[in-house]
């Protein structure tokens, strides 16, 4: 099996997807901790084609020279807002065309340790998650940009 290291990113998603329009899946190691607790890092994810994308599925996307793991957390015009279940923010906004494939189960050896589809309150769980990050980061800006400097006295 060729490996993310050994060929650039889009290449190797061409033949990613190539392998997925023939209604192929294919397997893929995780390298990263982004996905962590769901996907550890290690474990080998099965990819199938995606049909329609829907909050809450965990896509492989083409992000610069890197593929990704991710949950789609936020539908956001033409496009989608993705992020690692450990991470704090939020990748860039991605169209249907980054999105190769969706994750649909992940083995540690022989043992299945997590399978799609979710149930609806984990996959809600993170969703609600990004967007409580996404309400802290927009306070703690408007924290320091409006209350701190008019809370300081003038000389």
């Amino acid at each position: 099996m060729l490996s993310p290291a050994a060929l650039h990113s889009t290449v190797y998603a061409a033949v990613l997807r190539d392998a997925l329009a023939r209604n192929r899946g294919f397997s893929w190691t995780l390298q990263g901790e982004s996905m962590c607790p769901t996907l550890p890092p290690g474990c080998v994810v099965t990819i199938q084609p995606l049909q329609t994308p829907r909050l809450g599925d965990i896509v492989v996307f083409s992000q610069g020279d890197r593929l990704l793991a991710h949950r789609l957390v936020r539908r956001r015009g033409d496009g989608w807002i993705c992020q690692g279940d450990a991470r704090r923010t939020p990748d860039g906004l991605i169209t249907r065309e980054h999105i190769i494939g969706r994750v649909v189960e992940a083995r540690w050896g022989e043992r299945v340790i997590w399978a799609a589809p979710e149930s609806a309150p984990t996959r809600y769980r993170w969703i609600l998650r990004y967007h409580l990050l996404r309400a802290f980061r927009l306070f703690r800006r408007l924290h320091r940009e409006i209350i701190v400097p008019w809370k300081r006295p003038s000389f």
